[in-house]
């Protein structure tokens, strides 16, 4: 109800100031960003970034992140709103461009089919694994959906609902950052997507939590990490509250809520997750990738994963025991064909993203 009451005076607000012209002294261009998590990061962050640079030569822009959380890293020059505040809304009315990762509420909850800005959908990841709603894309109301193939294009047209004409092949933002990164250090990132299916009040029960718990304590896993020198980085999915102990052992490392994943991202050199569309940066870049996927049935049956006829992305363990053998035999890389999946590697996607919405072309 709140939203509705702030987008109703906020409209209030742009229509009398449109008609005193009280906007009439105000130079430069108004860019509005946000993302799901509402985090500054992933490829939201990389790609306000790239304005801001680009942008260098017209001081009078404005640049505006909207957000449901506290938020340190931001730039100087870019001013954090309230989602859904009046002054929030107010911007978005304003603005030339909007850019978000995941859907309306990102920005403006409910009314971003009012504002008259160019829209971009960045994505906060790369659609191949898990299933999306039939009209997943169709219900985000922006101008181009990123897609960074045309496998991944033909997936959000033919499978989400995205209409043909909007979904472009730029790249994704946060490629950019990993384009001829070839040094990793030897660290890993444990990340595991979300479930439909998990309650907060149950996450003592969770079989899944209960896995993940038991992956994370179990005794040769820390022994191996030790003795090869390696810290494993854990990061609960923001969807998914399931507090996870304070410590583990000194090799494995808690990232909590509020921290940036994106650096990790871009430094580890090996990925453990299940579904979850950060494997796609690691296959990007030749990064090793294992699957954990003690669900698997379930998530069939539930959510669904896109037939990828029979390309494998990287090893997958179904059982805490599998897991920690393969994490820690010599022999578990599975060779992907990365360029079956990308168009671009370079370091462009960015340039290409803000030629579509400021120039309407690549």
């Amino acid at each position: 109800m709140s939203y509705v009451v702030n987008f109703s005076l906020a409209y209030l607000f742009y229509i009398v100031s449109k008609w005193l012209k009280l906007d009439n002294s105000i130079k430069g261009d108004l860019w509005v960003f946000g993302s799901g998590s509402g985090l500054f990061e992933n490829n939201v962050e990389v790609f306000l970034n790239f304005v801001i640079k680009k942008e260098l030569e017209n001081s009078n822009n404005r640049f505006v992140f909207i957000s449901n959380k506290k938020v340190d890293n931001l730039p100087n020059n870019v001013v954090r709103l309230d989602r859904g505040s009046i002054n929030a809304y107010y911007m978005c009315l304003n603005a030339k461009y909007i850019v978000l990762d995941t859907n309306d509420s990102d920005v403006c909850p409910g009314f971003l089919q009012k504002c008259g800005a160019k829209k971009v959908n960045v994505n906060h990841g790369q659609e191949g694994l898990k299933k999306l709603p039939a009209d997943y894309y169709e219900k985000i109301n922006v101008d181009y959906n990123c897609a960074v193939s045309e496998i991944e294009k033909e997936i959000k047209i033919t499978e989400c609902g995205a209409k043909p004409d909007t979904v472009i092949v730029t790249g994704l933002p946060r490629y950019d950052k990993l384009f001829g990164q070839c040094k990793f250090s030897n660290d890993i990132l444990f990340f595991p997507t979300w479930r439909p299916w998990f309650q907060t009040s149950q996450r003592e029960k969770d079989e899944f939590v209960k896995q993940v718990d038991c992956f994370l304590s179990t005794p040769a896993l820390q022994r191996y990490l030790k003795e090869s020198d390696r810290v494993l980085y854990f990061k609960v999915h923001h969807m998914m509250d399931i507090e996870p102990r304070t410590s583990y052992g000194t090799n494995i490392i808690i990232l909590q809520p509020h921290e940036n994943l994106s650096n990790i991202i871009r430094k580890t050199s090996t990925l453990i997750t299940d579904y979850s569309s950060v494997c796609w940066d690691y296959i990007y870049t030749k990064r090793e990738v294992l699957f954990f996927q003690p669900d698997k049935e379930k998530y069939l049956e539930q959510v669904g994963l896109y037939d990828l006829k029979g390309k494998a992305l990287g090893v997958t363990a179904f059982s805490v025991e599998s897991l920690v053998n393969i994490l820690t035999s010599e022999q578990k890389k599975v060779n992907c064909n990365s360029e079956q999946f990308f168009k671009y590697f370079d370091n462009s996607n960015c340039e290409r993203v803000y030629n579509l919405m400021v120039k309407g072309l690549l």
